[in-house]
């Protein structure tokens, strides 16, 4: 530190001191003395009441000595307590408040210009806003172009037309939203801020949602009910139909076009332009179709509807409507609008009787008959006939009929055929045949019979008979090898007589053998009046008696 030399240390002193009386000679009468209800100052000249600003002491003879300073402490001039216009006060010192303060106190600046904020104003506001708040800087308005979103500057978006404080106010033609992100449905120009629905459409549509195109050769139409406005060069009317004089076949009185895609109408030729229509009509001022595209069919308003979804291959008559390949399951007529009844899988397509039934176990035209139980696992088809074959022990298209009681059984299988009945293990005791019909059990008693009565004199027309059955048993055979060549129709009756047979084939020829060997009358003719039995029979079912 630079030591002050005495003569300046003399001249520094006077100063003060000169400094101190002039304040003092201004002040010396209580001058600066604050005022108050009493005396501004007592007989020793201390004021009563402070100081006027700008003035410090017991008896407010200094001036404050802090710069800028309005008004100071009492007792200590430096500390200043107040500032003078354009200045704030901190840290009893003034300070001044800078071009970013629009408004200034001792105490700081009280609003701040346009993008600062702060106490001094000096900090300034985030990018693209216009005003933020004083204290802690949050945006209040932004610049053009941006909204206030969440405390801080969000552009509006290149589809927003108008933009305020809050977002957009109002989109570009296309567009919606509260960003006007969204965009229109299509073929819809413009649409509600709020919510996107149609306001206008685009050209050549209409409808609610502008989904509804305006029509062939129309080039603009009304919105609301699809009538053409203006239609393309050529095309007139509603709808925009093209007229030409050159497809009248009567040129004087055009009634009658030459293409069945025109249709006579004041005097000229027009092309039938009906939605999905190849042919149609005018009467009483009104166009309707005749004739539909493939897949389509007329109604009675005259328009092309699509075939009944329940026609197969969805195939109809492109004039009336009838499907062309009938129905799918579960619907009948010839438009196949009407459902089958609920247990019917298909039905007859004239009628809707029931031609199949869900439930197998049920038959008839409503399907609510039930099968019988002689059928296996009671399943038949519509006609009752039985669908996997009968119990044990029945026989029969409907398993109705029961095999004969004479059948002989064989470990606990059926004893008989489920087509023909005939038993195919033989006979039990005491009958014989392939549905065992004959009762042998008392042969005995009847032979005995016979002889008494017809004597040995009819012995030799016996051994005749004998030899006759024989020649008919060896044609039979031929011709039944001959008819099972020509008729296949009995193949499965052939399988059941060839299994009965050779149960039966061996037992019947030893009995043959033996009775012609005994050579008696009676026992003689008994056997071959059964041989002849048998023949008749065979020759009726077209086997052998030796098969």
């Amino acid at each position: 530190m630079t030591k002050m030399i005495p003569g300046k240390m003399v001249t520094f002193a006077v100063l003060c001191m000169l400094v101190r009386v002039v304040c003092t000679q201004e002040c010396s009468t209580c001058q600066c003395c604050a005022d108050g209800i009493f005396h501004k100052c007592s007989s020793r000249g201390y004021c009563n009441y402070g100081c006027i600003d700008g003035y410090y002491g017991e008896k407010c003879n200094y001036e404050c000595t802090s710069q800028n300073c309005l008004s100071c402490d009492r007792h200590h001039g430096k500390n200043c307590l107040k500032c003078i216009s354009g200045y704030f006060l901190r840290n009893y010192t003034c300070y001044e408040c800078g071009s970013q303060c629009q408004s200034c106190s001792s105490y700081g600046c009280n609003s701040c210009s346009g993008g600062y904020w702060g106490n001094t104003c000096d900090a300034q506001c985030m990018q693209n806003c216009a005003s933020c708040n004083k204290y802690d800087g949050h945006c209040l308005f932004c610049e053009s172009g941006y909204y206030v979103y969440y405390r801080k500057c969000t552009t509006c978006g290149y589809h927003c037309a108008e933009c305020g404080s809050s977002g957009c106010t109002s989109c570009h033609d296309g567009y919606w939203g509260s960003t006007c992100n969204e965009i229109c449905g299509q073929n819809c120009a413009s649409c509600s801020k709020s919510d996107g629905n149609c306001l206008s459409c685009s050209s050549g549509y209409w409808g609610n949602t502008c989904e509804k195109p305006c029509g062939h050769h129309c080039l603009a139409c009304d919105e609301r009910n699809g009538r053409c406005l203006s239609c393309e060069h050529g095309y007139l009317g509603h709808p925009c139909t093209e007229c030409r004089r050159d497809m009248c076949i009567n040129q004087f009185d055009c009634d009658l076009c030459s293409n069945i895609s025109f249709y006579a109408k004041s005097g000229v030729c027009c092309l039938c332009s009906l939605d999905n229509c190849v042919s149609c009509s005018k009467a009483l001022d009104t166009v309707k179709c005749k004739i539909c595209k493939q897949g389509y069919y007329p109604q009675i308003n005259g328009q092309c509807e699509l075939c009944n979804s329940y026609c197969f291959k969805n195939e109809c008559d492109s004039f009336s409507g009838e499907c062309l390949h009938g129905c799918i399951n579960g619907y009948w007529n010839k438009t196949c609008d009407t459902k089958c009844e609920p247990e019917c899988l298909s039905c007859n397509q004239a009628d809707g009787s029931c031609s199949h039934c869900k439930n197998t176990s049920k038959y008839g035209p409503n399907c609510r008959s039930e099968c019988s139980n002689t059928c296996k696992n009671s399943k038949c088809d519509n006609n009752e006939n039985c669908m996997n074959g009968c119990i044990q022990n029945t026989f029969g298209e409907k398993c109705e009929n029961k095999c004969d009681g004479s059948c002989s059984p064989k470990d606990n299988r059926t004893s008989c055929s489920e087509k023909t009945g005939m038993c195919l293990y033989g006979c039990q005791t005491r009958y014989k045949g392939k549905f065992c019909p004959k009762d042998v059990g008392n042969r005995s008693e009847k032979q005995t019979t016979l002889k008494a009565a017809l004597g040995c004199g009819l012995g030799v027309g016996i051994m005749t008979l004998i030899v006759l059955a024989i020649i008919a048993v060896f044609w039979f055979r031929k011709r039944r090898r001959s008819n099972t060549e020509r008729n296949n129709s009995l193949h499965d009756a052939r399988k059941d007589y060839d299994t009965v047979d050779a149960n039966f084939r061996e037992a019947e020829l030893n009995e043959l053998r033996y009775e012609a060997l005994q050579g008696t009358g009676v026992h003689t003719m008994d056997q071959t009046t059964y041989y002849s039995n048998v023949a008749e029979k065979q020759n009726v079912h077209g086997g052998s008696l030796s098969d």
